[in-house]
């Protein structure tokens, strides 16, 4: 993406466009150039697509991101939506793949495509003189493009491999056997050859179809590469002062049928490893909290979160910021969570660098939009990074001590399944 200055511009304007009635994946499919960028939320409330970027949050150390985003005044105007997102590990030099991402940002877009309660507004964003005409030109409706069959994807490799996951594993379980930790997740990378050119709003619109309850998301910062995916897992919402967060760690497959669904879940709910990897992401999250709030509730009960393929343990935590509390101070007290990193956080990190043979990326990053009164941050999971005919999927699975690394190993197999089977739904 091209650099813009950390601060929205004193010249800036924002122009109210007139809005055709517009699919917004067709719409960021039939655009020229971009950056291209992407995000839904779970309940079907809120979806945003931008194109270009006016003003730019980025910088060269995760410290001084965080450093510009707590600067940042937000104009008050609720159309002014920030949206990007942050690396697994910033601090870690990405591999090539990644580079175009940066360490993470948020891009206030030229053109900002909002559809709420059915309606769409279009909002430009723009420090030259005449915009508003270039901008509209490019609002002009879409021809959307022709529905295609579902390319088929072939495994091209596994990193890493069965025999090296389960020694990480036993690795990892020895590791908190010796009090060194007490959770470490370990991720996998599946590298996938498209058997047709596929760009990835069509994919998004397969999962788009295909993932309720997730939050859906793609940012695309060339033609090159774009990192998607529909995650169920949500970092924080914030309403004003008011935050909603959650714990979402323990997983099992769906049933075939009601009865059996519901023994899963009972299995789930009942099972002592799942119990504790789930407990050690609740507790981790209310601890991270708790400095930030002057009142800060914990789910009494864990509850199941059934999604399409798989069910997961569920706690809900919701709270009031105190009055001088940023989006940056809850990025830092908040991520990554033991859910896709492991605790004590630093501990995890840096075994998950040394056990790993590859770049995560924006994988298990955060991803979202940040503006004035709101904001949305959700884990980047059940995600993929494509370029070209070349799609990554990232999965992954919490490890305690307790894990046995066969189980662990099927368990990424199951998730992975999953995900696959949603890309191949016909949108």
């Amino acid at each position: 993406m091209t650099a813009r200055p950390a601060g929205m511009q004193s010249a800036m304007h924002t122009l109210k466009l007139q809005t055709p009635e517009v699919d917004l994946l067709a719409w960021l499919e039939g655009l020229p150039g971009g950056p291209k960028l992407y995000w839904a939320a779970r309940d079907g409330s809120l979806e945003l697509a931008g194109w270009g970027v006016a003003d730019e949050i980025i910088a060269a150390d995760p410290a001084a991101l965080l450093r510009k985003l707590q600067r940042k005044t937000f104009p008050r105007d609720p159309a002014v939506r920030y949206l990007g997102g942050l690396r697994f590990d910033p601090h870690a030099a990405p591999d090539t793949q990644w580079e175009k991402f940066g360490i993470g940002r948020f891009v206030l877009p030229e053109i900002l495509l909002c559809r709420t309660a059915g309606r769409v507004q279009a909002t430009g964003f723009s420090s030259q003189s005449g915009a508003a005409a270039r901008l509209q030109k490019l609002l002009g409706k879409p021809v959307a493009a022709a529905a295609t069959p579902a390319p088929r994807l072939q495994l091209v490799a596994q990193t890493p491999g069965r025999a090296r996951w389960l020694r990480q594993v036993a690795a990892v379980t020895g590791l908190i056997r010796k009090g060194r930790v007490s959770k470490i997740v370990l991720a996998r990378s599946s590298r996938f050859q498209l058997s047709s050119a596929c760009s990835p709003w069509q994919l998004l619109r397969r999962l788009q179809a295909s993932s309720a309850d997730c939050c859906l998301f793609g940012f695309q910062p060339d033609a090159g590469a774009t990192f998607l995916g529909a995650t169920p897992e949500r970092l924080y919402r914030r309403r004003s002062r008011d935050i909603e967060s959650e714990a979402l760690a323990g997983t099992r497959p769906r049933g075939r049928d009601t009865r059996a669904d519901r023994q899963l879940g009972r299995d789930l709910l009942g099972d002592a490893k799942e119990r504790e990897e789930h407990r050690l992401v609740t507790d981790a999250i209310a601890a991270a909290l708790q400095p930030l709030c002057s009142r800060l509730e914990i789910g009494r009960r864990r509850q199941l979160r059934r999604l399409d393929s798989v069910q997961h343990l569920f706690t809900p935590l919701a709270g009031r910021l105190l009055g001088r509390t940023t989006d940056a101070d809850l990025i830092r007290r908040l991520h990554p969570t033991p859910a896709v990193c492991g605790t004590p956080t630093a501990t995890a990190r840096r075994q998950i660098a040394a056990l790993e043979p590859f770049d995560r990326g924006w994988y298990a990053g955060l991803v979202g939009w940040i503006s004035a009164r709101e904001a949305e941050l959700d884990v980047a999971i059940r995600s993929g990074l494509l370029e070209g005919r070349t799609l990554r999927l990232y999965t992954g699975a919490g490890i305690v001590r307790n894990s046995d690394p066969a189980a662990e190993w099927d368990e990424v197999e199951h998730k992975l399944a999953g995900f696959l089977e949603r890309l191949r739904h016909d949108a």
